[in-house]
């Protein structure tokens, strides 16, 4: 099956050039050098001004130099200044986007409330705009006629939307294992052959045994695809195939379920497309399953 771009989805531009800033801002600021973070936050921090703004100004008033402010650019996808000014807007004229504010001391219940669930809300509108349709298509190809699907995940959040996805690939009449804890995730990836395929969740994309176990997976020759809040993570940079999903800062003092709200979605997404790739290329005399 393939996905394809739309011109508008969600109220926001998926056409590559002009994607969003600040959800691409959020994925990768704990992976930035100190200088290009300044500049990313002061983006983050006042969009508004950017926009009014030229790159002397941004550079200023962030305390860095123009060279930094060129290199953040680039390192978010745009070919300079302008361009970026242009993601940014985009992503401010959706109608639907909401600002992301963290639970104070003295908030009441609806006010907590209403933070979280914008704090979801909004994490699923800026995946949809981090997806890159053409790396999901090849995604559902792959895990449509794996013979074997090994899923590996770190911690309590992921390790648990690792065991949904076990569940939904078994659904599937998929052969489906879910590694999540340290010892065995290595000795199963030892076992992985060329055309295994292995689905590895990190938010954070720095989970040591999830990496572990993809460097003995990669030396097998197994087939990595890669689901995380980072790109530029250790596990971006090793997977065959990347899926990446929005990592707003958090609303609330630890790792918050919620924060996992958008990597669920992308379990559901696989689902529903492999199932639909199968209802497609069966038999009329087969059962719907």
């Amino acid at each position: 099956m393939e996905i394809k771009s739309s011109e508008n989805l969600g109220g926001l531009a998926l056409d590559p050039g002009f994607s969003p800033c600040l959800a691409q801002i959020s994925a990768i600021r704990a992976s930035l050098p100190e200088a290009e973070m300044r500049v990313a936050d002061f983006i983050a921090h006042h969009p508004s001004l950017v926009l009014r703004s030229s790159i002397n100004s941004v550079a200023k008033q962030s305390g860095t130099g123009i060279g930094t402010v060129a290199r953040l650019c680039g390192r978010l996808g745009y070919s300079g200044f302008p361009e970026l000014k242009i993601g940014l807007a985009v992503e401010l004229l959706n109608p639907g986007r909401v600002a992301i504010e963290t639970i104070q001391v003295g908030d009441d219940t609806s006010t907590i409330v209403r933070k979280l669930l914008h704090f979801g809300a909004q994490s699923l509108i800026d995946t949809v705009s981090l997806i890159d349709p053409r790396e999901f298509s090849r995604a559902i190809a792959l895990l449509s006629s794996a013979e074997r699907i090994d899923l590996f995940a770190a911690g309590s959040l992921s390790g648990a939307i690792a065991k949904i996805a076990h569940h939904r690939m078994l659904t599937l009449g998929l052969r489906s294992s879910v590694h999540a804890q340290q010892p065995e995730q290595v000795l199963a990836a030892e076992l992985l052959r060329p055309g295994d395929l292995v689905l590895a969740l990190s938010n954070s994309g720095e989970a040591e045994p999830v990496l572990d176990a993809l460097t003995v997976a990669s030396r097998n020759r197994a087939v990595t695809i890669g689901v995380t809040g980072n790109p530029q993570s250790t596990l971006g940079k090793m997977v065959d195939i990347l899926l990446l999903v929005a990592s707003p800062e958090r609303a609330v003092q630890g790792d918050a379920a919620i924060s996992r709200l958008a990597m669920l979605a992308i379990v559901d997404a696989l689902y529903a497309c492999v199932l639909l790739e199968k209802h497609q290329n069966r038999s009329p005399s087969d059962p719907i399953e």
